[in-house]
């Protein structure tokens, strides 16, 4: 089970080894051994906390694309993954 500290180490990772490279989030995970479904096991409290972290990290990209004056379009469900 992860801590909200550590899906922040791990974003942190992503953002300035993987994402520069191309690299997706969920190889990037998978690489590091991290399921792409943590909230398995999480206690409501940890839900929560994950939940909190998720929220907090799609209004930063939604400010970087606010800035660079893009925006997000929804995509259908990948059913690959």
């Amino acid at each position: 089970m992860y801590s909200a500290s550590d899906f922040e180490k791990l974003w942190f990772l992503y953002k300035t080894e993987g994402e520069p490279k191309g690299i997706s989030l969920n190889s990037f995970c998978a690489s590091h051994g991290v399921s792409f479904n943590p909230s398995e096991g999480m206690s409501p409290e940890e839900m929560n906390r994950y939940i909190q972290f998720l929220f907090h990290q799609l209004e930063e990209i939604k400010e970087e694309l606010r800035r660079a004056n893009t925006t997000i379009e929804r995509m259908p469900p990948n059913r690959n993954v």
